[in-house]
Formats: C-alpha cells, sequence, structure tokens
C-alpha cells in the first residue's frame, strides 16, 4: 500500500491552504497533487490576508514554544514533523528570513527550556499576554518501530484527516475512534481483535492498514503491584525500548457515600528534570519524554485492569461499570507542561465525548510552575489546573522547586490572579486553581508559612491541597506532625479557602505521591544546599 501523506490541523483553525513538496490542500482535505511520502508533516499555514513576514513570525513563535521534541524517542522511531513554505511565498521567503529568525530570537528569550537554564539567574516579570504570545507545536503523532502510525497518538480531527488521506469516507474515522475507546468493545489491542465484534473492522481494511497504521498504544503491562489500602502500580514497558525502563501508573480506590470512584495517576515522562528536593523521581533525571498514545494506553489499561477486576457479565452490568466515576491526574512521573503538545493531545482525547468520554472537570494537568505553558493550557485546554506551589517564600522555594529560580512567586502568581481572579461569592460551576502544598516538618508548614500562604493566594480563585510528605531511600525531609498539619489548615480554612488534606496511599509500595521511578544510585542527580536557617532542620542522610 502506498505511503501516506498528511497535513496535521490544529482544532480550530481558520481557513487556510497548505504545500510541501508539491502538494497542495485546503481544510477541507482534498489533495491536488504530489508525491505520496510515508512519513507524517505538519504544513506551515498561512492565513487569508496574511504577509510572508507575518506567517514567518508566526512560524518562528511556535517553533520557539515547542517542548524538547529531541528527548521523546530515538528518531528512526518518530513521526517527522517538517515546516514548510505556505502556498505561494516561495520565491518571498528570503524577504522574511531576517524578521523571522528575529521574531524566533525574541520568542526563544520569552520561552526557554527547562534543560538549558542557569539555576544562579531570574528572568523579569513577564506580562501574561506577552507569553501568550507563543504557541507550542502541534501535538504530538508518534510511530512505532515499523513506522506504523499509532492511531492512539491521534486526535479526533487529526484521525479525520489520516482517514481523509486513506480516501476513506468519514464514517471510517469514526468507527476507529469508538473501536478504540469506547467500553462498549473493551478497547482491544490491535485491528485484529475487533474481527466478530458488532461493528468491527472488515479483513480488507485490515489488511490495507497493516504495517501503516496500529491500535498499539506502545505500552506492554508487565507487573500489577498491589498495596493493602487497595491503590494499584501498573509497570508497563515502551515498545522500542531497549533501556530496561519502566513507565508507572497508578490507580486509587476512593469510597464516598458507599459508592467507589477511581483516581488514575498517569506519568508523561520517565523521570523529570525539574529537581523537586524531596520528589523521588526527581533524583532520576529526565530519561525521555512519553508520546501521547503511551500517556492514553496508561488510562485504557487502567481500565482494562479494573474491567477485569468488575467482571460484568450484561450490558447492564458493563453501563453500570463505566458510570463510575473516574478521575484523571497527572501526577504521576515527570512534569507533564515540560511535555506539552504530547499531554494536551491526550487530554483532548480523554475528554471527547466519543473518546475515553471523561469530564473535563475529571481531568486535572499538575505543574510545578513553566509559566508559558501554563498559559498556553489554560487557554487551550479544557482540563483542570493545579500548581505544585509548596513554599511561601522565593528562598525556600528556589531550593525546593528550582523552576522558581526561573518563574519566581510574583511571576506565577500574577499569572494565576490573572486567569484566576477571585470574587465574592463566585458560582459553584467558575473554573478554580488546584494549589498543591506538601507539608515538610520545619521547612514549609509553620504557621508563619500558613499566614503567608492566605495572603499570596488573597487575588486567586483557588482551593488548597496539603499533601503527606511520603518517605523515600535518600530523602532528608520528615513529613509534618499531625498536629501541626491540623493547625496549618485550620489557618488556611479560616480565610474562607477550602483547604482538603490528601493522605498517603500506596506509599508502602511506592506507589505515592513523589515515590515514582526507578533510581539508579550510580547516576543519582545531586541535591542542592539548603539556607542557611534551615540545615539543622534535615534528617542526616547517609
Amino acid at each position: 500500500m502506498p505511503g501516506v501523506v498528511m497535513a496535521l490541523l490544529l482544532p480550530a483553525v481558520p481557513p487556510c491552504s497548505w504545500e510541501f513538496g508539491g502538494l497542495r490542500s485546503h481544510s477541507a482535505g482534498q489533495w491536488t497533487t504530489g508525491q505520496h511520502m510515508k512519513h507524517l508533516h505538519f504544513l506551515t499555514p498561512k492565513r487569508s490576508g496574511q504577509s510572508c513576514v507575518q506567517a514567518r513570525r508566526a512560524c518562528a513563535a511556535t517553533a520557539a514554544a515547542s517542548d524538547n521534541d529531541s528527548l521523546t524517542e530515538p528518531r528512526a522511531h518518530r513521526a517527522v514533523l517538517h515546516h514548510a513554505q505556505p502556498a505561494g511565498l516561495k520565491e518571498s521567503a528570503r524577504a522574511g528570513q531576517t524578521d523571522a529568525q528575529s521574531g524566533l530570537n525574541r520568542a526563544q528569550r520569552v520561552v526557554q527550556t527547562v534543560h538549558d537554564w542557569d539555576p544562579t539567574s531570574r528572568l523579569p516579570h513577564v506580562s501574561s499576554e506577552a507569553l501568550r504570545s507563543s504557541s507550542p507545536a502541534p501535538p504530538n503523532v508518534a510511530s512505532d518501530s515499523d513506522g506504523a502510525t499509532l492511531l492512539k497518538s491521534l486526535t479526533w480531527p487529526q484521525l479525520q484527516q489520516w482517514c481523509a488521506a486513506l480516501g476513506e469516507r468519514p464514517q471510517r474515522a469514526e468507527q476507529l475512534w469508538k473501536l478504540m475507546y469506547h467500553y462498549k468493545w473493551g478497547w482491544p489491542s490491535t485491528m485484529e481483535d475487533t474481527a466478530g465484534l458488532q461493528g468491527g473492522l472488515g479483513q480488507i481494511f485490515t489488511d490495507q492498514a497493516r504495517g501503516q497504521s496500529t491500535f498499539s498504544g506502545g505500552l506492554d503491562l508487565q507487573e500489577i503491584h498491589n498495596a493493602p489500602d487497595g491503590t494499584c502500580k501498573l509497570l508497563s514497558s515502551m515498545h522500542g525500548d531497549d533501556t530496561g525502563a519502566l513507565v508507572e501508573t497508578v490507580v486509587i480506590p476512593v469510597e464516598r457515600g458507599g459508592k467507589t470512584r477511581w483516581t488514575i495517576c498517569v506519568s508523561s515522562q520517565i523521570g523529570c528534570a525539574q529537581r523537586c528536593q524531596f520528589c523521588y523521581t526527581g533524583r532520576m533525571g529526565l530519561r525521555r519524554n512519553l508520546n501521547t498514545a503511551q500517556i492514553v494506553e496508561q488510562v485504557i489499561l487502567a481500565k482494562r485492569m479494573l474491567k477485569e477486576e468488575a467482571q460484568p457479565t450484561s450490558a447492564s452490568d458493563l453501563s453500570h461499570f463505566n458510570s463510575q466515576k473516574v478521575n484523571i491526574v497527572f501526577m504521576g512521573m515527570g512534569e507533564p507542561l515540560a511535555n506539552l503538545s504530547a499531554v494536551m493531545a491526550a487530554t483532548d482525547i480523554m475528554c471527547h465525548t466519543s473518546g475515553l468520554q471523561l469530564s473535563p472537570n475529571n481531568v486535572t494537568v499538575s505543574t510545578v510552575g513553566l509559566v508559558p505553558q501554563l498559559l498556553h493550557l489554560l487557554h487551550h485546554s479544557p482540563a483542570q489546573l493545579a500548581v505544585s506551589l509548596h513554599a511561601t517564600t522565593d528562598e525556600v522555594r528556589d531550593w525546593l522547586c528550582p523552576i522558581n529560580r526561573r518563574y519566581n512567586l510574583a511571576t506565577l502568581l500574577g499569572a494565576l490572579a490573572e486567569n484566576f481572579p477571585s470574587a465574592p461569592d463566585p458560582p459553584s460551576s467558575r473554573r478554580f486553581v488546584l494549589m498543591e502544598y506538601v507539608m515538610l516538618r520545619d521547612i514549609n508548614d509553620t504557621l508563619e508559612d500558613a499566614h503567608r500562604l492566605v495572603q499570596l493566594l488573597e487575588p486567586i480563585y483557588c482551593k488548597v491541597n496539603l499533601i503527606c510528605f511520603n518517605t523515600h531511600e535518600g530523602s532528608s525531609f520528615r513529613p509534618s506532625t499531625a498536629e501541626a498539619l491540623k493547625a496549618f489548615q485550620s489557618i488556611v480554612g479560616q480565610s474562607g479557602r477550602v483547604c482538603t488534606v490528601r493522605e498517603s496511599r500506596g506509599d508502602d509500595d511506592m506507589a505515592a505521591c513523589g515515590q515514582l521511578g526507578v533510581v539508579d544510585q550510580d547516576s543519582l542527580i545531586p541535591l542542592l544546599t539548603p539556607p542557611p536557617h534551615l540545615k539543622d532542620k534535615l534528617l542526616a542522610v547517609a
């Protein structure tokens, strides 16, 4: 079967034309001429009335704000993304090159990756409007080691484009989407698994698609660890990976009012580059980003496991199983916003009404404070936002969360106040931000910290979630006492804030918050020096 050429369109893109290698198309998806190529290409749009310089500046801003794609997978295992010239601009491209480079440099000064920053420097405050002008690259589209497109890495508009490029009718995209994500079909692992199912794929299409595309999510479930409190940790290997690294996903049961609801904690990276001092995953450093399909597959693996445990025997049982509330939290390994394109596409799939059918209110993306990416998420995703604050002064947060040396408390909280302004008697349906705060004994849990936190959050419409610290090997931190935790919560609650406590779940099997990952003792990321007045508050570590 000939290779496939696609144009990957971002949602809600105005009508525009695209060109690459002699291939021209319009947003309706009709191809007029061009050579078939196996790899996928993102084609740069030129909107109606837009000059060459304007188009090039838009492309430069897009490229500058993209996350570190080179860490996603080995080059041979990735779809190749190319930036091409807009239609009709080939002759005038050189004229706009200087202005484009200038725009690129300006954008790069605002949106830098977290992998090359100077920990001793601090950027000045940048307005939300300036940061919002830079857009990340389109969602990550992945392929397996044989070059077959992972269909679970495509959003709904992208899958429609993929089917149109094959010459398939629009119904084909709907059929594939439901087979991959609807609970009725049990989330089949391969196209061949749909044979015999009502609405399954025919043999002709399956044969044609073989080698070109796959239902695989790029993960194989290897182990399930069960903690005494009912928490499960799923360990999955990655296709085409020979390092032995495992993707860790945690499934947490929550009993409320006699009903069980589930929280699925997914990972977005292997390891993490943020170096939060209390986090076990941070000692690994960043190993690689996960692609969209691997993030979505974690939810599907968890749902398959829960379905096997429930063993529904009838259509009504199956419907009851699907009605059980499921929350998705991006709080596993990694900083989600450092892998923004893949995470954004994954949340789109999870919240699609014909996809995994999760309410946007039940999908939460957590960040330690990457402000430009945070702003993009707020304006382009329906998912909820959680921010890991963990300190009330820049001195302590510079140490606990080194990203604060780039985006300090004033920058981070200023962006949140602009987007979640506090107001008297807000409606219950109004969007809020969840502020996460890990409680570390004698470090950030004093009464002074509690009062400062109330003052810092005064202009922000938010809820506060206090997290009991989960100890791990090599940590010099201790969890707060029950008395300190209660007093801290009382002060925050008396200010009118909703303030809850997240109790440890799965901590006896290294499945709790901040405990995920496998750290090689020979390649530990070194810890930072604490502020002088806190040195004697830490435990001595051999």
